[in-house]
């Protein structure tokens, strides 16, 4: 296996290396950074035949169970889905997956001050999001942690990612 640390631009060069070099057999493991739609439509001519990523919870929608957290990821795809000038990527998607957090807390109360919206995150425990289940009690601020990752392939004839592993939660 190839293993690339690389984003952006530098991910092209590699692409282009590995495929002149005649490596495109091996599959290659990329980072979250390059879970970017535009970016594989770019490097359709140089992936290699097998890609993998570590990528958040919401990728993994094809294995998510019924429930609030698939629940949760059709609602982020549909809001994904109802702006075709926004791809859904790991990039473009940070600020919303972290966001419905503070979008409940606002529409659980009415006008709340700042403190009493961040006072309403600060107590969230087993909140379903796109990634997994939040819990904003522990005292990390993140609300989510290794747990919702998951390793991820790209199908470039679904043209989207595809769990290649079992979430992290699950194991």
């Amino acid at each position: 296996m190839i293993i690339d640390a690389t984003v952006g631009t530098s991910t092209a060069t590699v692409l282009r290396a590995v495929k002149d070099g005649g490596l495109d057999n091996l599959p290659m493991m990329s980072s979250l950074g390059n879970v970017i739609h535009a970016q594989m439509d770019q490097y359709t001519t140089i992936l290699p035949k097998e890609i993998y990523f570590d990528g958040p919870g919401f990728l993994s929608r094809d294995i998510t169970p019924k429930g609030a957290v698939r629940d949760a990821q059709q609602a982020f795809y549909k809001a994904f889905n109802a702006q075709a000038s926004i791809p859904t990527s790991a990039t473009a998607s940070r600020g919303i997956r972290r966001s419905s957090s503070s979008t409940h807390s606002v529409t659980s109360a009415r006008a709340p001050a700042p403190k009493q919206v961040l006072e309403y995150i600060l107590s969230l425990k087993q909140f379903p999001g796109s990634d997994g289940y939040y819990n904003f009690t522990d005292g990390s601020q993140r609300g989510i942690g290794q747990e919702a990752l998951v390793i991820c392939r790209w199908d470039a004839g679904k043209k989207t990612w595809v769990a290649a592993s079992e979430r992290a939660a699950n194991r």
